[in-house]
């Protein structure tokens, strides 16, 4: 068994770290086709590190890292310390919430905070730029801390439970006891779920409008339900539909699995490298979308793709991946599992880490 782990465990690296090796092999290539090596050169990392825009970029890059982890740590904690010590049933309640934004694809998340961010800066604080960086290290804490609540809330269930009744022991009233202990604990956790995770929700109101960013969602115009009309009676509408469908039952029937089936493979690795392996697992999810399609370019172009080469190699036709119709759900969905299944994977890494490791055994 602890070998087939393993086996697997070698796979996923394979699969997922070939692209960036392709792709920072290519970045040293004085050439510029991908497939052909002409001579080594660092002149492309020289020319990096003399523009100042793009040293501002990084600079702001690392800076808004460290800030939302520690921020986004700290609050984090306390929300899940707070959450724990609700009752079973409204425990499992706000967990069920706070699990929500996790779901939300992050293009979404961030045109709704974006929104917030412009509505509170320029119509309520008057203020002329209302993006900052401060609003960009609120909105990467806010995508943050649904996965500290989550990592945190495994290891409180191992704590004893017992401070309350230890407060009203030691001569506090039960009401006493409620502000004192239960209220500070619960009230990040209420705040943080309701502020950062469904005020932002506020910009489904642009369904219902003929939005203009300029005049914001309380001055563009209210049209009800003319958007959903006109995209009922458009003539593509089934056409939409059937492929919407095909791609989500089709994501959802690869997606799933994967992350459990790899969550399983973790599991029962070393302690040590566990940890090593979850790391390196989590650093596909951190790249843009821009990024992840500039990788797609390299590995599946037709005239200088990785694939394509690797395919005349072998004795068969270059195939044009971007444009032929029925690649386009192959492509979409194999890339989100590569991206995506290492941070998908920590739901149910969670999940294992709050199962006794002896009910396995003594089965």
């Amino acid at each position: 068994m602890k070998k087939t782990n393993r086996i697997l465990t070698i796979l996923m690296f394979i699969f997922l770290y070939i692209p960036m090796i392709v792709l920072v092999v290519a970045s040293f290539n004085t050439g510029k086709d991908i497939t052909n090596f002409e001579g080594f050169t660092l002149n492309r990392y020289v020319e990096l590190f003399q523009d100042e825009h793009l040293l501002n970029l990084l600079r702001n890059s690392i800076v808004v890292s460290v800030l939302s982890t520690f921020v986004a740590t700290t609050f984090g904690t306390v929300a899940a310390i707070g959450i724990h010590n609700l009752k079973p049933k409204l425990r499992k309640v706000v967990m069920s919430l706070t699990n929500i934004p996790m779901t939300n694809p992050d293009i979404v998340t961030g045109v709704s905070l974006s929104l917030l961010f412009v509505f509170v800066g320029s119509k309520m604080l008057g203020q002329r730029d209302a993006l900052t960086f401060w609003t960009l290290l609120m909105a990467h804490i806010t995508f943050n801390l649904p996965y500290v609540i989550l990592n945190v809330m495994p290891k409180l269930r191992q704590m004893d439970s017992s401070l309350t009744d230890a407060a009203m022991d030691l001569g506090c009233t039960p009401r006493e006891a409620f502000f004192k202990v239960t209220l500070p604990e619960i009230l990040p956790g209420v705040l943080a779920t309701l502020l950062f995770s469904y005020v932002p929700m506020y910009g489904l109101l642009m369904a219902f409008q003929n939005f203009i960013p300029t005049k914001g969602i309380l001055k563009s115009k209210w049209v009800g339900f003319k958007h959903f009309i006109n995209f009922v009676t458009g003539f593509n509408f089934w056409t939409l539909v059937k492929n919407t469908l095909t791609l989500s039952v089709y994501s959802l029937l690869v997606t799933f699995p994967i992350p459990i089936i790899l969550a399983l493979v973790l599991n029962e690795l070393s302690p040590k490298l566990k940890k090593f392996t979850q790391t390196v697992l989590y650093a596909p999810h951190f790249l843009s979308t821009v990024v992840l399609v500039g990788m797609m370019l390299v590995m599946f172009s037709k005239s200088s793709g990785v694939i394509n080469t690797i395919l005349e190699a072998l004795g068969f036709e270059r195939y044009y991946f971007f444009g032929e119709p029925e690649a386009f759900s192959r492509l979409y969905v194999w890339s989100s599992v590569w991206q995506n299944m290492g941070w998908n994977a920590i739901i149910y890494i969670a999940a294992l880490s709050g199962i006794d490791s002896t009910l396995h055994e003594a089965a």
